[in-house]
């Protein structure tokens, strides 16, 4: 039997220690050989502790809980991972798993995990880079979200300019390819909704590129007429997007809806680049259609914006908005919400005011996703004559 058993020790990958009270090691397997490169008679006894680690501090610890656990009272086995030094002096890792024998000795049996803590402290630094990387990435999202929200004008502002109104805005990302516009140049109330190409952070610098032209074009160069600001948007933002770029043409776009309101008259002039004009009047809603044409994109096409006209009455709510609300799956055989269902909630909800319609809309929007990713981004605007 002794036979059989130095053939498998021997056989072994494994180190297995025989440690007397006095914390002397009194047999080594051949496994301590294979592992460390020394000589079994080299780490028997005190050399054990002085050849396999570097400093005396190491030495002692490793003494201390040898001796810790000689004292004990309790039997129960002692697991713990141990850096040793091979004779080349590279580091091993040892799994321990130390038991007391029936004479009071312990036997402890070592497993090589080198490779395995390698990998593990690879993985380590990987996932550390990757947090700084994804904590750069957050920050820098974080802040492009500060700067579209400075774009975008606070929507109690927009209380100021109707008797009611409400903005839904929920972006698909963090931040988001679409906005909203309002401001008033002498009796006029402009009001608009854009959609960018794509969402998240391609849609949001978008955003910022299209907003800041369009408010050019009304602002400081005094062009009121709907279908004029869109035909010169079109033309503003190629040449911006492209002017660095003439041998690879950039195909990004944006849809918009635009409304002008005459504040004394209430006479209605829309133009829309592929984003129509709900208007709930009671329980009817009158659709605006748009021009079938988008701002940038179609390159070489001749576009034609046209304006179109309606006179509103007081308690007329116009509805503008992004294509995400309608395009959002869900619901019970998980289709997109299209726009039947879309008018249907607006009929549904005509007796509510602002406040109460755009926490309605939103609960509406959240009970038909369900658990479904949000599909685009998400904004609807009403304003109340």
């Amino acid at each position: 039997m002794r036979k059989y058993i130095q053939q498998v020790l021997a056989s072994t990958t494994s180190i297995y220690i025989l440690i007397e009270k006095n914390g002397e090691v009194n047999f080594i397997s051949s496994g301590a050989e294979k592992i460390l490169g020394y000589k079994l008679n080299e780490i028997k006894e005190s050399n054990w502790y002085d050849l396999t680690r570097k400093t005396n501090e190491s030495r002692e610890a490793i003494r201390n809980r040898i001796d810790e656990y000689f004292n004990s009272p309790k039997t129960k086995t002692l697991n713990y991972t141990d850096k040793l030094i091979d004779n080349y002096g590279r580091e091993k890792w040892i799994l321990w798993n130390a038991n007391k024998t029936a004479d009071g000795k312990i036997l402890a049996t070592g497993q090589d995990i080198t490779l395995q803590k390698e990998n593990e402290n690879k993985l380590q630094s990987k996932n550390s880079s990757l947090n700084i990387l994804n904590k750069e990435l957050s920050d820098s999202i974080k802040y492009a979200w500060r700067l579209q929200r400075a774009i975008l004008k606070n929507p109690d502002e927009l209380k100021q300019m109707f008797s009611d109104s409400f903005i839904f805005y929920k972006p698909k990302n963090v931040v988001s390819g679409d906005f909203y516009l309002f401001l008033t140049i002498d009796n006029y109330k402009f009001v608009a909704v854009i959609d960018c190409t794509g969402h998240g952070v391609p849609g949001a610098m978008l955003s910022i590129i299209a907003n800041t032209l369009l408010r050019d074009i009304i602002k400081s160069r005094n062009i009121i007429d709907p279908a004029e600001i869109l035909r010169t948007l079109d033309s503003e933002f190629v040449n911006y997007l492209n002017e660095n770029d003439a041998l690879n043409e950039i195909s990004d776009g944006l849809d918009i809806a635009l409304c002008r309101i005459d504040r004394n008259t209430n006479e209605l002039i829309f133009s829309g680049a592929f984003r129509p004009l709900l208007i709930l009047r009671e329980n009817d809603v009158i659709e605006i259609k748009a021009n079938r044409y988008p701002i940038g994109l179609y390159s070489g096409v001749q576009k034609t914006f046209l304006n179109q006209q309606f006179s509103l009455k007081t308690k007329d709510r116009l509805i503008l908005f992004s294509d995400g609300y309608l395009d959002q799956f869900g619901g019970e055989f998980n289709k997109k919400l299209n726009r039947r269902r879309f008018v249907q909630l607006l009929q549904e909800g005509s007796e509510l005011n602002g406040c109460e319609f755009e926490s309605y809309l939103e609960y509406a929007f959240e009970n038909w996703k369900q658990n479904n990713e949000q599909t685009d981004d998400v904004t609807v605007l009403g304003v109340e004559i």
